[in-house]
């Protein structure tokens, strides 16, 4: 019997939307086709809360604080990986809401193609990033609703902490692609998450640019980096260079030929070619 690991970060999200969450992991559980143990492991970077299911079993984590999206996944993944021994963790926006089918079409896609990094595919509005409609292949996967076998866990590792918030999906499909593994997306498995006509946010559009500069800064692209730079001083987030976040050298990747070939700094914060407009290096940020 295969192990999957649901993992769930929540910061202060409003109960309704949780509760959506839990009952259609529980549906979507129910509809996998071959015996499968499920698991949802919850932490909180925000307001306590404790969640329960009938029919799956549910891990709840002691909140460390707002430690950060990618610290708080890495103590998921440790829990999936390690403790558990699962074969898959699936990592899905409290916000979304998974299809009956979304594990089983997700199962059966990483039969099909084992040890490669899988994203589900989101509705009503689809990420606008291309990908191979025959081989699957996609740029990068967003963290929406990823699932990582543990064969890419225990070779790339986790997540890197020095984002706080956004592009630690892109950072880790590169990184995955970087050691020769593949990044998909699964267009069958279809996981609901709404972002059209959200309200600007200054709080997500810095850490959008603060993700980005960094971003840009560990993997040797100067003048991506630069242009974040400049977009938070124009933006008022900070008021001159030295006031700027120290950035990390912990995990810097030099730039080579292998980098320079799974990285697309030139499509700015698509990181991709767009099938329609995709997020424009203007300050103000379309964020899926």
């Amino acid at each position: 019997m295969s192990c999957v690991v649901v993992g769930l970060v929540t910061y202060d999200e409003e109960l309704s939307s949780l509760l959506r969450y839990v009952q259609s992991l529980e549906i979507a559980a129910a509809n996998i086709s071959d015996p499968t143990e499920v698991y949802l492991v919850h932490i909180c970077n925000g307001d306590d809360i404790k969640l329960t299911s009938d029919s799956i079993q549910v891990c709840k984590i002691p909140s460390k604080g707002n430690i950060g999206y990618p610290r708080a996944c890495n103590e998921l993944w440790n829990i999936a990986f390690i403790d558990l021994n699962a074969d898959y963790c699936i990592g899905a926006n409290p916000d979304g809401a998974f299809f009956y089918n979304t594990i089983d079409e997700l199962l059966k896609f990483a039969s099909k193609f084992p040890n490669t990094l899988v994203e589900a595919r989101q509705f009503p509005e689809e990420h606008p990033k291309i990908y191979d409609p025959v081989s699957f292949d996609t740029p990068w996967a967003s963290g929406c609703c990823l699932m990582v076998p543990r064969v890419v866990f225990h070779e790339i590792g986790l997540l890197d902490h020095n984002f706080f918030l956004y592009m630690e999906d892109v950072d880790y499909s590169w990184r995955t692609k970087l050691s020769g593994y593949a990044v998909k997306i699964c267009p069958q498995a279809l996981y609901a998450h709404s972002v059209v006509g959200r309200a600007p946010s200054r709080f997500v559009q810095q850490c959008f640019l603060e993700s980005g500069r960094y971003l840009g800064y560990k993997w040797g692209c100067e003048s991506f980096t630069k242009e974040c730079e400049e977009q938070l001083l124009a933006g008022g987030y900070y008021d001159s260079n030295n006031k700027l976040p120290e950035l990390s050298d912990e995990f810097l990747l030099p730039p080579t030929q292998e980098t320079m070939e799974v990285t697309q700094f030139e499509c700015q914060f698509s990181f991709a070619q767009t099938r329609w407009g995709g997020v424009e290096f203007d300050g103000s940020l379309n964020v899926q």
